[in-house]
């Protein structure tokens, strides 16, 4: 009993130390400024509307026929093991795996278009975009910039 509790203070310690980290470092406040810029300019919602849509109805066709080839077979084997709940673990695991798969798809399709799309919205030129690398030289690092036709 003596070792269970120390292990767990130990635990929870680290977790204490974790949660301060997260919380004095304030890296999650960018996300949230990130979302009140998006809402704050409206001229970004021309850019990304087009990209969005199709990712929805991509989203929602990818889970209605996930639902309409996995259901059933996943619910048969889980029935085997879960009992009168298998409804419900085989709807879960339709939805995780429709939740992969959307995420592949939205990642290899639509964001590469959703990003070039939101660079031309912000002021890049349409033609180009900035292509900015580092390089070090012997008296520190220098940005160099290069535009380069897309």
């Amino acid at each position: 009993m003596d070792t269970f509790k120390h292990v767990l203070t130990t635990h929870l310690n680290e977790a204490a130390t974790l949660v301060r980290d997260i919380v004095l470092s304030r890296a999650w406040v960018y996300p949230l400024l990130g979302i009140s810029y998006f809402v704050s300019h409206p001229n970004l919602y021309k850019a990304v509307a087009p990209v969005l849509l199709r990712a929805l109805g991509t989203s929602f066709a990818i889970t209605v026929a996930m639902f309409f080839f996995a259901y059933v077979p996943q619910l048969a084997f889980c029935v085997l093991f879960s009992g009168p709940l298998a409804f419900v673990v085989a709807a879960f695991m339709v939805l995780s795996e429709s939740f992969v798969l959307v995420m592949f798809v939205s990642k290899v399709f639509f964001l590469n278009e959703a990003q070039d799309r939101l660079c031309v919205s912000s002021s890049l030129s349409p033609k180009k975009l900035i292509n900015c690398r580092s390089r070090r030289r012997s008296r520190g690092a220098r940005i160099r910039c290069t535009s380069s036709a897309r």
